[in-house]
This record gives C-alpha cells, sequence and structure tokens, in this order.
C-alpha cells in the first residue's frame, strides 16, 4: 500500500525560509492567528514553532483523509511506467483513506463524528470512482492523463520558488497536474455540501482564492517552458447517497482559469508585504521579551487582534481555531495546556520542485 501522506516543508532544498498561501493569509486576516499558529514558543526546547488544537474540525479532516485517497486512486495508473495508463483502484483509495484516517482519529471531536466521517469519505470515493473512473459514467480518460516529470506522476507534489525577499520561498502543492487535450491543467479538488447554493458558491469563489493565484505563480515559474493552460477545480459533493435526489454529480469542474502577469505581479508583492509585517511583528515581539513582558503581553505589543475588529474570528465554519484564547485573556495558559499542543513540523524526505 502506497504511503502518500501530505509533506509541508518549513525549509526548502535551497535552505531558504519555505511559506505557503495558508501561512501569509492567516498574518493578513489576524496577526494573533498567525502568532499562535506559526511563532508562539512551544517547542520541547522552547521552539518558536506554534500551537494547533488537539482536536481539529472534521471539515478540515474530511478533506485531508479524502485527498490522500484521491492521490492513491490516481497513483495506481501511474506506477511502474512514464504514462498514465488510465487504470484506477478504488479498493486502494479506500484502504489509503482508512489508513489516514486511523491517524487523525484521535483529532476528531468524537469519535461519532469520527465513525460518520469515514463513511462520508468511502462514499465520496466510490461517487468519484463510479462517476469518472474506466466504467464511469463520464470517464475523464483518456481526455484527461497524469502529467509527469523525470521523478514521476506529478500528484501532490511540492512547489517551490523564490519570492525574492530575503530567503523566503513560497510552496505550493496541487492536487494533481494533467494533460487535458495537449495542454497542462493543475486540478485541485473541494469538498462541499449538498446544501441549498453551497457548491455555486464554492465554484464562484475559486477565482478569487488566493491559493489559486500563488498556485499559478509557482507553476508558470516551474513549468515556463510547457503548454500550461491554467487550474481547474473540481467539486466534490459529500452525502449525495445520503440524498433521495441530488442534482449534482459526484464531481463539478469549473472552468479552467489562469492570471494575468499583473496578477502574478501583484501577488508577488502582496506576499512580500505580507513577510514585511510579519518580520516587523517577531522583531517587536523580541524586543518585548527582552524587556521582561510576558508571552501574552509581548504578543499584543507585537501581533495585536485585528481578527475580532474585522470579522475573520467567524471565518470557515467553525471559526477561528483560537477564538476562545482571545475571548480568555486571564485564561490564555490554561486553555493552551488543556486543548493545543506544539504544533506538527513534519520533516519528511521527499521530493520537491525548485527550478534553477
Amino acid at each position: 500500500m502506497t504511503n502518500l501522506l501530505r509533506f509541508h516543508p518549513s525549509t526548502s532544498i535551497e535552505g531558504g525560509t519555505a511559506v505557503g498561501n495558508s501561512y501569509l493569509c492567516a498574518s493578513v486576516a489576524c496577526p494573533r492567528k498567525w502568532y499562535y499558529s506559526y511563532f508562539m514558543p512551544s517547542g520541547e526546547a522552547g521552539e518558536c514553532v506554534g500551537i494547533q488544537p488537539k482536536k481539529v474540525s472534521n471539515f478540515l479532516l474530511t478533506g485531508r483523509v479524502f485527498h490522500e485517497g484521491l492521490a492513491a486512486w490516481y497513483n495506481w495508473g501511474c506506477e511502474g511506467g512514464e504514462i498514465d495508463n488510465g487504470s484506477r483502484n478504488l479498493q486502494e483509495a479506500i484502504e489509503i483513506a482508512e489508513h489516514v484516517h486511523a491517524e487523525v482519529y484521535s483529532q476528531y471531536l468524537t469519535p461519532t463524528i469520527a465513525d460518520d466521517d469515514l463513511h462520508k469519505v468511502r462514499d465520496m470515493l466510490i461517487d468519484y470512482h463510479e462517476e469518472f473512473g474506466p466504467d464511469g459514467r463520464e470517464p475523464e480518460y483518456p481526455q484527461y492523463q497524469v502529467a509527469f516529470d523525470d521523478k514521476g506522476p506529478l500528484i501532490e507534489r511540492t512547489f517551490v520558488i523564490p519570492l525574492e525577499y530575503k530567503d523566503y520561498n513560497f510552496t505550493t502543492q496541487p492536487d494533481i497536474i494533467m494533460w487535458r487535450d495537449g495542454f497542462l491543467v493543475a486540478r485541485d479538488h473541494k469538498t462541499s455540501s449538498t446544501g441549498f447554493g453551497a457548491v455555486g458558491k464554492r465554484l464562484k469563489k475559486t477565482r478569487l482564492d488566493t491559493q489559486f493565484v500563488g498556485e499559478y505563480l509557482a507553476l508558470t515559474t516551474y513549468l515556463s517552458d510547457q503548454p500550461l493552460d491554467g487550474v481547474e477545480i473540481n467539486v466534490v459533493v459529500k452525502e449525495r447517497r445520503q440524498k433521495k435526489t441530488c442534482k449534482y454529480k459526484a464531481g463539478v469542474r469549473s472552468d479552467v482559469f489562469g492570471f494575468s502577469e499583473k496578477d502574478l505581479k501583484a501577488y508577488r508583492l502582496e506576499c512580500i508585504h505580507a513577510l514585511r509585517g510579519i518580520d516587523q511583528g517577531v522583531t517587536w515581539w523580541h524586543n518585548a521579551v527582552e524587556k521582561g513582558h510576558g508571552l501574552e503581553d509581548a504578543a499584543d505589543i507585537a501581533f495585536p487582534r485585528h481578527g475580532m475588529r474585522v470579522g475573520t474570528c467567524e471565518a470557515y465554519r467553525d471559526g477561528c481555531e483560537f477564538r476562545e484564547l482571545c475571548e480568555n485573556k486571564d485564561r490564555v495558559e490554561e486553555l493552551i495546556i488543556e486543548n493545543y499542543v506544539a504544533r506538527k513540523v513534519e520533516d519528511v524526505d521527499r521530493e520537491v520542485e525548485n527550478p534553477k
């Protein structure tokens, strides 16, 4: 069974500091969220690695488990060769999903939610296979074929490009890069409920999502000599089997879209602007600590709670995972011990792409 667990690097192969879209967006949305997520001292030796909740929203876990299963589904047709032969293995996909689900089981809010979530993911993979697989209602092969480079299939591959600011590099990880009608397309999958307008809203906001601007920036750099058509989103619908009628297919694809040179230049500058703000905050925080301020007082000076003023505390379903810390300033240390752990920084030996 192939292990396709995702890799989120902290440093690139050139030794610079690698940052992704989520890292940058956290600082822009709320400096305090960035501080808790990526900087607050929490490591065994007091390293500034940030904290994360012991329990995670099942919406996030659903996506992770499903993505790992889907990566295995696509990878099956690519093993042992240099081209995608179009074969897909549903059982392999489900086994990988079950393996990943077992690894994150303790992070679910309750065992009941965890068990229900695995059933949902299995159904989603079955739906996807029956829709787009070799004998599916709308088989995507051979129109869509997984792309390869000299290291293998471009599935869950991390790409690293320099941001041209200090030693910072930008990282992104498309779900899959495929050939479609002679052009390369980066495919990402997003899960959605069947609720009123949910799928449509997902599709509508894709062009405004900075994740895909950053992804397109990295791919145009790495694939500069290749016919890159753009980015495509496939919204995978949850709980279709629980509905008596559902107007949606297993996956609803967006049109392929790209971004102009002006958009990409603006995004790069926005990244640099965010990093300058982070660097300034880190300097202020260290200065405050050196003057004798406690960690939270130093964070008040360097990383204000902007999210409480602009509404980002309510973002993404269950809201910010650090909201209780901001709402209970006198109990921060107690709540961290009770509900949070040091952020896991994975050190996995896996290939990343870094254009010279």
